[in-house]
């Protein structure tokens, strides 16, 4: 499905992102830096930015996963998989988070985007579950380059790099903070 911005839901959005930014941009510079598994901090701050609501004893093993994302090889199959088989659950939002912290080309799977790309996750009962999250994961990420190719996408990054100009993020995160922050009236 196309993403269906326009410059003004875009221009009301932009002054939303600055806070999510600001602490977005420290833990992709933590990340680069540390071991997630090692740094309260991080690990904290990640909790609270993507809102990671997992009782304690499963923070580690979701940071242990994150860790192991790192690895080449790794993409969203693999870590909703693995995530998937040390939790018991299917976390389709949190290894999509995993892998855009890896990868910030990599759409992140959130109510607020499925809303805004169209898109719905695989329901409990989907017999292919797994394969068909897959596959919405990949859509939204070509839904969002499709976007970028476009001139409401080249406007929606020269309006955000206008607003923020040191940003330093890729301009798949760009439209993902707006759809993100885009909500319904």
């Amino acid at each position: 499905m196309p993403i269906t911005l326009t410059v003004d839901q875009i221009r009301a959005t932009l002054p939303l992102i600055e806070n999510g930014l600001g602490r977005y941009q420290w833990l992709q510079r933590r990340f680069a830096e540390r071991d997630a598994c090692e740094d309260p901090e991080f690990r904290r701050r990640f909790n609270g930015f993507y809102r990671v609501r997992f009782a304690t004893r499963m923070h580690e093993t979701f940071f242990n996963v994150l860790e192991a994302a790192r690895e080449p090889g790794q993409d969203f199959a693999a870590v909703l998989q693995r995530l998937s088989a040390v939790t018991g659950r299917f976390e389709a939002s949190f290894s999509s988070k995993i892998i855009a912290t890896v990868d910030p080309t990599k759409p992140v799977i959130d109510a607020w985007v499925l809303q805004n790309v169209q898109r719905q996750m695989p329901r409990r009962t989907d017999a292919a579950r797994l394969a068909n999250a897959c596959v919405v994961h990949q859509d939204i990420g070509n839904d969002v380059n499709e976007f970028l190719a476009s001139q409401i996408g080249r406007t929606l990054v020269a309006l955000f790099d206008q607003m923020y100009p040191e940003s330093g993020i890729t301009n798949q995160k760009k439209v993902d903070l707006v759809l993100w922050q885009t909500r319904p009236n």
